[in-house]
């Protein structure tokens, strides 16, 4: 029976926890994507993060190929678009990364008591972050209320963690899954289509992020003290993108 490995704000193969543990099962993997537009309440994603999100599924798709699977898309409310794959393929669990908004923590408690009642696994694990929100917390047991604290706290006790690398092959499922045509989705600009700057300065995915990573790395690090502060001069890392999307890890930086 296989694992259906539901990408979220994690669009990326390497150093993933959630996509590791799944692999080292050993059984069949079906990568799922869902776009579930009303999730996000009224924090609607704007123009400019849907071409983003494009850009990032194609480049996950082509790297999903490469090990001979196939990314699933899928459209609709998130429970339901679950339940149904669930259905259609068997599946013995999902397993997924954890995400940290309120909206989130409460659908990923929902998925849970739903698939626990039929005996199907629902597992999160971390690797958005680089500690888990309960892993620091003051001499009482409780959360920090202030910031300086809880940076010495996190400075002391973190020890970086080596970057897992991506696996070199994905168990793909023998059965036929039906899944919706990314550009049937509409997310890129068209009459006028604005986002030629977008792509000439940006390069959405894994290996988009890995590029800018060593660009920053070799070129602003050096001066990034003085460098922040001025950030018509190109001396920041310009990373936030590859965070926000999950096509680059914290702990690979």
């Amino acid at each position: 029976r296989p694992i259906i490995f539901w990408f979220r704000n994690d669009l990326r193969l390497g150093d993933h926890p959630a996509l590791t543990a799944a692999v080292k099962t050993g059984a069949p993997i079906i990568p799922l994507y869902i776009l579930d537009e009303d999730a996000g309440g009224r924090w609607k994603a704007g123009s400019a993060s849907r071409w983003w999100l494009a850009k990032s599924l194609e480049a996950l798709g082509r790297d999903i190929a490469l090990r001979r699977s196939r990314l699933i898309l899928r459209r609709g409310e998130t429970v339901r678009e679950l339940k149904r794959i669930v259905e259609e393929t068997d599946a013995q669990a999902v397993y997924a990364s954890r995400r940290y908004d309120p909206s989130s923590v409460d659908l990923e408690a929902k998925l849970h008591k739903a698939f626990s009642a039929r005996d199907i696994g629902f597992k999160r694990f971390g690797g958005v972050l680089l500690r888990e929100p309960e892993e620091v917390r003051n001499g009482s047991g409780e959360p920090y209320n202030v910031f300086t604290p809880f940076w010495r706290a996190f400075r002391r006790e973190f020890a970086p963690s080596n970057a897992l690398p991506a696996p070199e092959h994905l168990t793909p499922v023998s059965k036929q899954i039906s899944s919706d045509c990314l550009s049937d989705w509409n997310l890129l600009p068209t009459k006028p289509d604005w986002s030629g700057g977008l792509a000439d300065t940006w390069t959405p995915g894994e290996a988009g992020a890995q590029s800018r990573l060593r660009d920053f790395v070799s070129k602003a690090l050096p001066n990034y003290d003085a460098g922040r502060d001025r950030p018509a001069a190109n001396q920041t890392s310009r990373l936030s993108p590859y965070f926000a999307f999950g096509e680059i890890s914290p702990a690979s930086c």
